[in-house]
């Protein structure tokens, strides 16, 4: 069985959304400290997709419009 390893990465709404090192696909937790509207949320969405993320988690604020918002946006992303 293969170790997971654990990356930590901290970002702040309208600040740039930084690249990946990630090669592999990967799972997210994200944990929501502060509202963000939708456009923030939309674009951290493509963001995880477009690194590989796999699927996400999310915990804290507004965390249904979290998860719509990956919702609408996988299914572009996909094939």
């Amino acid at each position: 069985m293969r170790q997971s390893r654990v990356h930590y990465l901290q970002l702040h709404p309208g600040l740039p959304i930084p690249e990946l090192s990630i090669t592999e696909p990967f799972r997210a937790v994200l944990v929501a400290e502060v509202e963000v509207d939708r456009d923030w949320q939309y674009a951290v969405s493509c963001w995880l997709l477009d690194f590989g993320c796999l699927y996400g988690v999310c915990w804290g604020i507004d965390c249904i419009g979290w998860e719509i918002s990956q919702r609408r946006f996988a299914p572009r992303r996909v094939g």
